[in-house]
């Protein structure tokens, strides 16, 4: 007999990425200057194909953040890369 699962993993497997993000931007409201949840939603939006909601997303996680880390930056600048080859 397997033992049974944390709920917050089942349910994590059944949220699709949007209710992710609703979730996150729930959490933003109370906490609008948490760096991680910003980076957190920016990686959603990215993966969402949302680049310019993603790239508003990391450049706040940038300017909450000291000192900024080579993943926030890395992020942003994938995120410049993907909006370029839009244009």
């Amino acid at each position: 007999q397997t033992p049974p699962k944390p709920i917050q993993a089942e349910m994590s497997r059944m949220m699709t990425a949007r209710d992710i993000m609703k979730e996150i931007q729930d959490q933003l409201r109370e906490d609008p200057n948490n760096a991680e949840l910003w980076f957190q939603l920016g990686q959603g939006y990215l993966l969402e194909g949302e680049f310019d909601g993603a790239l508003i997303c990391f450049d706040y996680a940038i300017q909450l953040t000291e000192p900024v880390s080579a993943t926030q930056l890395a992020a942003k600048a994938t995120t410049l890369y993907y909006i370029h080859q839009q244009s």
